[in-house]
C-alpha cells in the first residue's frame, strides 16, 4: 500500500506544474526579443535597430514600415515612434532645404560678382543656419523619440510589476 501512496501525489503534482506554466505563456523571452539601437560600422554607416543578445539585424533606425509594426504593440513605444517620426522627417526636410541653401550659395558665388554683400553670404549664412538650428537638433529629437520607443518595447517584454 505504501507504493500507491507515493505514486499518486506525483502525477498531481506534475498536473499542477503544468497548469501553472499554461497560464503565463511568454512569447518571447527578454534576452531573445529585448531592442537595442547600434553603430552600423564605419564613418557614413546608418544606426540599427537589433533585437536580442545576438543582435540579430531588424531595421535601420529610421522612418519604416517594420518598425511601426513592432512598436504597434506597446501604447507608449507607439507614441514615441509617431514622433520619433514626425520629428526625423522635419529633419530631413530641413537638412534638404540647408543643403539647398549653401549650393545656391556656391552657384551664386561661382557665377556672381561677389563681395561681401553679395546674396552668396546670405544663403551660406541661411544654409548654415537652417542646418545647425533646425534640422540637427530636430534629429536629435528624433533619436530621443526612438530611444524612448526602444525603452518602452523592451519595458513590455517585462509584464506587469
Amino acid at each position: 500500500m505504501r507504493r500507491w501512496f507515493v505514486r499518486l501525489p506525483l502525477p498531481g503534482l506534475l498536473l499542477c506544474f503544468t497548469a501553472v506554466s499554461a497560464q503565463e505563456p511568454q512569447a518571447c523571452s527578454y534576452d531573445v526579443c529585448a531592442l537595442r539601437v547600434v553603430d552600423g560600422g564605419g564613418y557614413f554607416a546608418s544606426q540599427v535597430v537589433v533585437r536580442g543578445r545576438q543582435g540579430y539585424s531588424l531595421a535601420l533606425a529610421r522612418r519604416s514600415a517594420t518598425l511601426e509594426d513592432l512598436f504597434a504593440a506597446n501604447d507608449s513605444a507607439s507614441t514615441y515612434y509617431a514622433r520619433f517620426e514626425t520629428h526625423d522627417r522635419q529633419a530631413d526636410w530641413f537638412g534638404w532645404i540647408g543643403s539647398g541653401l549653401l549650393l545656391t550659395g556656391l552657384v551664386a558665388d561661382i557665377f556672381g560678382e561677389g563681395g561681401l554683400s553679395s546674396r552668396s553670404f546670405l544663403l551660406y549664412g541661411g544654409g548654415i543656419a537652417v542646418t545647425y538650428g533646425v534640422a540637427i537638433p530636430a534629429q536629435r529629437r528624433a533619436s530621443t523619440d526612438l530611444s524612448n520607443a526602444v525603452w518602452w518595447y523592451n519595458r513590455s517584454l517585462l509584464g506587469a510589476p
